[in-house]
C-alpha cells in the first residue's frame, strides 16, 4: 500500500524440476525469460525448494535415484541448487541494463546442521 503506483510485481510460477528427467528444464526457464520480457527488475528472491516425502536414510532412498523417472534426487538439485543459479543468469542482465538490483538467496537451516534423514536435501540448499 505504502509503494502502490511506485513498484510493480510480478510473480512467475514455474517448475524448476525435470520430473526426474522426463521434462527439459529449459522449457521452465524459456517461461521466466518470456514472462520477463524486457522488466526493469529491481529484486530477484531465489525461495524455491523441494524435499523428501518423508526422511529416509541416503541408502534407502538410493534406487530410486538412480536416474530412471521420477528421480527424486535430481528433483532436490536441480530444484535446490541449478534454479537457484539458471534464475540469477536469466534475471540479472534485467537488472544490469536497468537500474541495478539485489539477489536474495533464500537457504535452509538443513544447510548448516547435520541431516542425516534428508542428506541431498541439506546438500543441495
Amino acid at each position: 500500500e505504502r509503494h502502490a503506483g511506485r513498484v510493480k510485481t510480478k510473480i512467475v510460477a514455474a517448475d524448476f524440476t525435470s520430473l526426474g528427467g522426463d521434462v527439459p528444464l529449459a522449457n521452465s526457464y524459456d517461461k521466466v525469460r518470456h514472462e520477463l520480457g524486457r522488466m526493469d527488475v529491481r529484486l530477484l528472491v531465489n525461495n524455491a525448494g523441494v524435499s523428501y516425502a518423508r526422511p529416509e536414510r541416503l541408502l534407502d532412498l538410493a534406487p530410486a535415484c538412480a536416474g530412471a523417472p521420477p528421480d527424486p534426487c535430481r528433483d532436490m538439485v536441480e530444484c535446490n541448487a541449478l534454479a537457484t543459479v539458471a534464475m540469477c543468469s536469466t534475471v540479472m542482465p534485467l537488472m544490469v541494463a536497468g537500474a541495478g538490483g539485489v539477489v536474495v538467496n533464500v537457504s535452509s537451516a538443513s544447510a548448516h546442521l547435520p541431516c542425516p534423514m534428508l542428506s541431498v536435501y541439506g546438500a543441495a540448499k
